[in-house]
């Protein structure tokens, strides 16, 4: 098991092909394997990206750092949630985050705490300029936690089920001057 980043509250712990067959297979192994406590209520929200991440992670498992991961909270070793990256950075040197917080534990900031250990994750990379995330109009501790960031909205699109998404960037010079992670 590796883990990507930690800080005083999370751990944020690499999907592997054998963690993250444990997911798509909704299997009771994903305790045992990782050795962090699953609550019953855990949704898993993420099923696409988990798939994704599966297939990225069988072609590629050299790559895993750059698909999801699994947020623990340390003092008590409990999966609140998941977040990560969409892929490695593209010939724009651009990433693209996102994060999922269970919803028993939202509104006590990890979700801020997980955007900021993602974003200082991916900028410590020479190949990653800009990181980017897609949210929905109504997202609003979503859109809050990238405003916090210093992320700008610099677009609106329709996703592929006909709802408006919007598009925000944060350039890694934008981050640097705004000094907001923790």
């Amino acid at each position: 098991m590796q883990i990507l980043a930690e800080s005083e509250q999370l751990r944020l712990i690499t999907c592997n092909k054998e963690v993250i067959d444990a997911i798509i297979s909704h299997s009771e192994e994903l305790a045992v394997i990782t050795g962090i406590h699953i609550s019953p209520d855990w949704n898993f929200y993420s099923f696409p990206v988990f798939k994704l991440t599966q297939h990225c992670i069988y072609a590629n498992p050299d790559c895993a750092n750059w698909y999801t991961c699994l947020v623990v909270k340390k003092d008590t070793n409990v999966l609140i949630g998941c977040g990560g990256y969409k892929g490695k950075p593209n010939q724009d040197k651009a990433v693209e985050i996102y994060y999922e917080i269970s919803p028993e534990y939202r509104n006590l900031g990890y979700g801020r705490m997980l955007a900021s250990m993602l974003i200082s994750n991916a900028f410590t990379y020479h190949q990653v300029s800009k990181i980017v995330a897609f949210t929905l109009p109504d997202n609003t501790d979503s859109i809050r936690i990238l405003e916090f960031f210093g992320f700008q909205l610099v677009s609106e699109s329709f996703h592929i089920d006909g709802s408006v998404v919007f598009r925000w960037e944060l350039s890694k010079m934008r981050c640097k001057r705004l000094r907001v992670l923790y």
